[in-house]
């Protein structure tokens, strides 16, 4: 109670900290070259080879990160999952500025189905995990979200009939 405020207080600094060290982390492995397709795979590569290896830090992130606490009626977001998310918004806007990605597409709705398939296959691994069941290797998740850029590519013009 004396540092945070209450147990949300103290988890809301678990969150801020492991974040941290997971945004250092996944700017060290962008690239400062042109392929900003390979540097959204190393992003979430980074993230989920960390949920990875730390199975507590995984169940934090997975099931509490966004779950509503005591009286507050909004979801309560880290500031470094933000920034997380900026990143790849920013590199999504890259990809579509050198014409890796379709710039018709919203970055914003590109960037949302990236994070939202990476985050339910770390969690769907994880649940598989926690039951003794087979779980999918983890290089799936990059191979998955490698794909789903593959569909995010400009489609070439078609021809129509005169």
């Amino acid at each position: 109670m004396r540092y945070f405020g209450g147990k949300a207080g103290l988890l809301e600094a678990l969150f801020e900290d492991a974040w941290v060290d997971l945004n250092s982390r996944v700017q060290r492995v962008l690239q400062t070259e042109d392929d900003y397709r390979a540097d959204v795979l190393a992003a979430i590569q980074v993230i989920a080879a960390a949920l990875g290896r730390d199975p507590d830090l995984g169940k934090l992130f997975m099931f509490e990160g966004r779950r509503l606490r005591g009286n507050h009626p909004r979801l309560r977001v880290s500031n470094g999952f933000m920034a997380f998310s900026d990143t790849l918004r920013g590199l999504v806007r890259k990809a579509q500025a050198a014409g890796q990605i379709d710039s018709k597409l919203d970055p914003g709705a590109v960037t949302s189905a990236i994070l939202g398939a990476a985050e339910s296959m770390i969690r769907d691994r994880m649940l598989a995990k926690s039951r003794g069941r087979r779980a999918f290797a983890e290089a799936e998740i990059r191979r998955t979200i490698d794909a789903m850029l593959s569909g995010f590519e400009p489609q070439p013009r078609r021809k129509t009939a005169r």
